[in-house]
């Protein structure tokens, strides 16, 4: 199963909450509900049997019908929370909402997105990369060469991660990364770099060690945080927030390369990603040229 198909879970067994042919407004979750709830979540997460769940939240999101769930989970690990937002109807539930107001832009909810170059940059690449799939670190590889060769105000690099093997180690790199990028973009690339450059050395019983072995070789991390934060699976919600934008941008596996929102048909090919990114620099460079049209009649 692709962590991709999974970021929208689908609670079709729920009931759908109508009444003449409007939804009912705002209802709480019933009690047969919350538990349904609990169960599914489980299994479109692949949580293991031995972490026990428990809702500890289930209120109105700003205003709106969507309610905002508050999940925690304990485990042999630890403790880790996740918040998750289920549609008015309580047949759906998503691990963030997207305005429509905000247009087809950046990917929204930016914080903890790993960056590499300025935020006013005229070109924006997004790479959606499984730290585990070859072909991904091909693209990182491609991409550190095309990064080089632009300046920070020109080219902006995003990174989002999207791990395709769930019984593997992927998301296990995928969660420790996003820890480190909870520090800070510096501890996010030293970590990131280190995951592909190893990649074939790093396998499911040895992952977290790996990440703990780099992290303490990595100057710019604390190393104490970043390992609650990897046992305790911290940076969860943000891996499956990147999950989920993917699925909304219509990426269904990794790597993916998206230019200013519009994906590439091959992420590998570093003269063909360099021509789209002069092509894309060119255009902002020309309407940031073009003299303002006067619409005042």
């Amino acid at each position: 199963m692709h962590w991709a198909r999974t970021a929208t879970v689908w609670l079709i067994s729920l009931y759908v909450c109508q009444a003449n042919g409007a939804y009912c407004a705002c209802s709480p979750l019933s009690a047969p509900e919350r538990e349904l709830l609990l169960q599914v979540i489980r299994a479109k997460f692949l949580i293991e049997p031995d972490v026990s769940l428990r809702l500890l939240s289930d209120e109105p999101s700003n205003n709106e019908c969507f309610r905002e769930l508050g999940i925690e989970g304990r485990g042999p690990i630890g403790t880790w929370s996740l918040k998750l937002f289920l549609s008015p109807d309580h047949r759906f539930i998503s691990s963030d909402l997207y305005p429509v107001s905000l247009g087809s832009g950046s990917l929204q909810d930016d914080k903890y997105v790993p960056k590499n170059g300025s935020d006013a940059a005229l070109v924006t690449v997004t790479v959606f990369a499984d730290f585990q799939s070859s072909t991904s670190k091909r693209v990182a590889d491609v991409m550190k060469i095309l990064m080089r060769r632009y300046q920070p105000n020109e080219l902006r690099l995003e990174f989002r991660n999207l791990p395709m093997r769930v019984d593997a180690w992927a998301f296990k790199a995928a969660q420790g990364a996003a820890c480190a990028e909870i520090q800070s973009d510096t501890a996010f690339w030293s970590i990131h770099d280190r995951l592909f450059a190893e990649q074939q050395s790093i396998t499911s019983a040895n992952a977290t060690d790996k990440l703990l072995t780099y992290a303490a070789e990595t100057k710019s991390l604390n190393k104490a945080e970043f390992e609650t934060c990897v046992k305790r699976e911290g940076s969860l919600g943000l891996v499956l927030r990147d999950i989920d934008q993917a699925a909304a941008r219509a990426v269904r596996s990794a790597p993916a390369v998206l230019i200013d929102g519009t994906a590439v048909s091959d992420p590998t090919d570093e003269q063909g990603l360099q021509i789209r990114i002069e092509q894309a620099i060119n255009n902002a460079n020309a309407i940031r040229r073009s003299p303002a049209v006067d619409r005042k009649p």
